[in-house]
């Protein structure tokens, strides 16, 4: 009987370690496993930091920013030119500035282009009375007061600003009136340079430590005497020329010291 018993508790003894081995392999599957995780969490994290400095400084730098333009808001004429800015970052978020731009309507003596505004004239309708800007100069200060990081799937991270422009300065209209009496009215040009203002918002995508791309959407505003064939009282208009820019920004000098 006795010997019976022990042989009973030997094979369920056996039986049991089957049962063990496999709670084993199970905890150290699961150990594995969390090993695994851990690690790829360590990867990612050395690829994406949680704080990060600034890529790009701007104080005390130069930004030379050449620049093509294309008119927006002009329905008789399509004005493409270019412009070249100058500007010296005295802050972070402060610099002042100089910029010239000029346009050029591609419609005006091309045979490609018909304009609304030369069907008028060959039909012999009426025109609207208008200055036509053909370059600006001025100077001003710019204002940046975002600056921000975006990732994209984790592996690049792009660094950009948000910046406010407000300039003053002068802009050269080409414009052609009437002056005289009603029935002996004589034409003549009447452009020149008028006083302006223009005010503008735009975006820095920073590529590297010393160049940028650059997007800039501005309202340039000047006032014009207009002097209609049919109305001597002349008209005292405010013209906004609404142009898009995008350039590339090159700064000097082409290293900084990171801020920590």
């Amino acid at each position: 009987m006795r010997n019976s018993f022990f042989a009973l508790l030997i094979i369920v003894s056996m039986l049991g370690l089957p049962v063990y081995a496999q709670e084993t392999a199970g905890e150290e599957s699961k150990g594995a496993q969390k090993t695994v995780k851990k690690a790829e969490k360590v990867k990612l994290e050395d690829r994406i930091k949680a704080v990060q400095g600034r890529m790009f400084l701007k104080k005390g730098r130069i930004e030379i920013a050449p620049s093509f333009i294309l008119g927006l808001n002009d329905p008789f004429s399509q004005n493409l030119g270019g412009q070249l800015n100058l500007e010296y970052f005295i802050a972070e978020s402060f610099g002042i500035n100089a910029n010239f731009g000029y346009v050029t309507d591609i419609t005006a003596d091309n045979s490609t282009f018909v304009s609304p505004k030369t069907f008028l004239e060959k039909n012999e309708l009426a025109v609207p009375e208008m200055g036509k800007m053909k370059y600006y100069a001025g100077g001003g200060a710019t204002w940046s007061p975002i600056y921000g990081k975006v990732s994209f799937l984790s592996q690049l991270i792009v660094h950009f600003d948000a910046f406010i422009s407000l300039n003053f300065g002068i802009a050269g209209v080409e414009y052609r009136g009437w002056e005289g009496e009603m029935n002996n009215r004589v034409e003549k040009d009447m452009g020149g340079m008028r006083f302006m203002s223009s005010v503008g918002v735009g975006e820095r995508i920073f590529l590297n430590r010393w160049l940028v791309l650059k997007f800039e959407l501005k309202d340039i505003i000047y006032t014009m005497d207009l002097k209609p064939k049919y109305y001597p009282d002349g008209i005292t208009d405010i013209q906004n020329n609404i142009v898009g820019l995008i350039g590339i920004g090159l700064y000097f000098p082409m290293q900084f010291e990171e801020e920590l």
